[in-house]
């Protein structure tokens, strides 16, 4: 099989000012956001408005790998903004990929420049984040910082999803029901 993707990258010359904006306190291992065990995995999550004060367009994502593991041979990030607090299931509508690179993570600090900025809503907006994995080189997945948190983290493999020329199209699992 062939697959032929474009992936642009930004570069940053300079900066005229950043801020780092703390999400969550990292107290806890996170083993199954980046895990692509099976090949390819996706994860949803939800940052609270309330963490998000002040903000206003993402241009990069950093993350603390406690463990850097194998390379991944491509991440995708996805986000929205979006009014509910909690997932009863994937939200599959709205997203906007912002990266989609191969990495390997190193231990301690990684930042992912987003290959175009996410602009946060505001007020009465919280942001959903999916980090999809492909990974076809064997290896320890990687494991990152995390926050235990009220909402739930909605983790599910590739399962109930059909790949067609690199997008992925929701099928119901009552599909598949005997």
């Amino acid at each position: 099989d062939h697959y032929q993707r474009y992936s642009p990258y930004r570069v940053v010359d300079a900066v005229s000012g950043e801020t780092d904006h703390p999400v969550g306190t990292g107290a806890t291992v996170d083993g199954l956001t980046l895990d692509a065990a099976s090949g390819a995995a996706r994860t949803q999550f939800i940052i609270a408005e309330s963490e998000l004060s002040g903000l206003g367009h993402i241009d990069a994502l950093r993350m603390t790998a406690t463990q850097a593991g194998a390379s991944l041979d491509r991440l995708i990030i996805r986000m929205r903004n979006i009014a509910a607090t909690d997932l009863a299931g994937p939200v599959d509508t709205g997203l906007t990929t912002v990266y989609d690179h191969g990495v390997q993570l190193v231990d301690g600090v990684n930042t992912l420049v987003l290959t175009q900025p996410f602009t946060w809503a505001g007020a009465g907006n919280n942001i959903l984040v999916e980090m999809d994995v492909e990974d076809r080189t064997p290896g320890a997945a990687p494991t990152l910082a995390a926050s235990a948190t009220a909402h739930p983290v909605v983790h599910a493999e590739r399962e109930g999803h059909l790949l067609f020329n690199d997008g992925r199209v929701g099928v119901p699992a009552s599909v598949f029901a005997t």
